[in-house]
C-alpha cells in the first residue's frame, strides 16, 4: 500500500499521468518483492523541506534529492509500515535534464533508491554499494514492464 502525498509547492510540476505513473510503478515493484502488504509513505516535495529534512536528521545543510525514513516494517499495525520517502520534485527535475531521461523516470529511481534505503540496503561501502545499485536495477526494470510481476528474491543487505 503506497501512502502518497504531493506537496502544494511542487503539485503543478507533476503531472496527473506522471503520479499516476509512479504509484503505479512502485506498487509493482513492491508486488515484486512480496511486500504489497506493507505499507510505504511517499511524498513528493521541494528542496527547501528535503533540506531542513536532511539538516535535522543528517546534520547536513544542503537539499538532497531523496530520503528515507525506515519504521522497520513495524508489526502490530495493520499494514505493517516500512517507512516514508521524500523526493525532491526539484532536484528530480534537475537530475532528469543533467542524465538526459524523463521527469517520470526519474521520480521513480529515486522511489526504487528510498525503497532500498526503507529495506535496509545501503551505499556507504564499495560492497553495499554494489548490492545495492544491483537490486535498483532489477527493481526499475520490474516496476517499468507491463504485465504480469514477476517475483524477485532479495539479497541481504548484509555484506
Amino acid at each position: 500500500m503506497i501512502r502518497f502525498t504531493c506537496e502544494p509547492s511542487v503539485w503543478a510540476m507533476v503531472l496527473p499521468k506522471e503520479r499516476r505513473n509512479l504509484i503505479s510503478r512502485l506498487r509493482r515493484v513492491m508486488r515484486a518483492i512480496s511486500y504489497y502488504d506493507h505499507e510505504v509513505g511517499l511524498v513528493l516535495s521541494d528542496n527547501k523541506r528535503l533540506q531542513q529534512l536532511n539538516h535535522a536528521y543528517a546534520q547536513e545543510d544542503h537539499p538532497t534529492d531523496v530520503l528515507s525514513f525506515s519504521q522497520g516494517s513495524m508489526q502490530g499495525i495493520e499494514p505493517p509500515l516500512l517507512g516514508d520517502i521524500f523526493i525532491s520534485v526539484e532536484m528530480a527535475s534537475l537530475q532528469a535534464l543533467e542524465k538526459q531521461h524523463e521527469f517520470s523516470y526519474e521520480l521513480f529511481f529515486l522511489a526504487v533508491h528510498g525503497l532500498c534505503h526503507l529495506l535496509g540496503y545501503d551505499h556507504a561501502s564499495s560492497q553495499e554499494e554494489r548490492i545495492m545499485f544491483g537490486l535498483e536495477a532489477l527493481l526499475r526494470e520490474e516496476g517499468m514492464k507491463r504485465g504480469k510481476t514477476k517475483p524477485i528474491t532479495l539479497p541481504s543487505p548484509k555484506v
